[in-house]
């Protein structure tokens, strides 16, 4: 368990690695589940595992769908339109499982914290929320900036016609440094991002052979 989990999390900020972290931290989730009769854990493990399969048959079939053999052996186009909403509403509940996923995980996290004792758990935890709330912050920031330095939908054609040497490339200067900005923003984001599995990696590795409490 220890190690399956620890492997998992860390091979999920690992490029090529990270195709198969979500069936090693399902698995070790799964365990941890098993053998502390919390069934929480279990579902947790279990909806990781069963997201990930899904996301990739859905994944895989809305490519071959998409490919040209796909779309011959389909046939007329009302087929094409209805298995594309089809695919559709299957992402969409792919997409809900992985909320669902998101928020057991995080659950999970907080009372694996609590059995074992460990804070790196509930670290990894805060990590997530910090995550989610900083890149909500940014997206709208992001969206109110690119507002206020964009051209007004008046101003824009006669000033892109009618804008020579200095005005239009204080006009890019003006884009570019805000592009700048944004992207230096994001930075943040990035790392707190890879501090949560990794501080989960940690909370695996460093788990007691017996939790504290069931």
């Amino acid at each position: 368990m220890k190690s399956v989990g620890g492997l998992g999390y860390i091979f999920s900020v690992i490029p090529f690695l990270n195709v198969v972290a979500p069936v090693l931290v399902g698995i070790a989730w799964f365990q941890m589940g098993r053998k502390t009769g919390q069934t929480l854990f279990k579902a947790t493990g279990a909806l990781i595992i069963v997201t990930f399969v899904t996301a990739i048959a859905t994944l895989a079939v809305f490519f071959s769908v998409l490919s040209l053999g796909g779309l011959r052996e389909i046939g007329p186009g009302i087929n094409i339109f209805s298995t594309l909403i089809a695919l559709t509403i299957v992402l969409a509940v792919v997409g809900l499982m992985g909320l669902l996923t998101f928020i057991l995980e995080l659950v999970s996290h907080f009372r694996a914290a609590r059995i074992y004792g460990s804070k790196w758990f509930s670290r990894a935890a805060w990590m997530r929320i910090i995550t989610i709330v900083l890149a909500v912050v940014l997206v709208i920031a992001s969206g109110i900036v690119s507002v206020l330095t964009a051209p007004t939908q008046q101003e824009q054609p006669f000033q892109l016609f009618q804008a020579t040497g200095p005005m239009f490339s204080g006009f890019m200067r003006q884009l570019s440094e805000v592009t700048g900005l944004m992207f230096l923003s994001f930075i943040p984001l990035i790392i707190i991002g890879f501090l949560g599995p990794i501080f989960s990696a940690i909370a695996f590795f460093k788990t007691s052979p017996q939790p504290r409490m069931s």
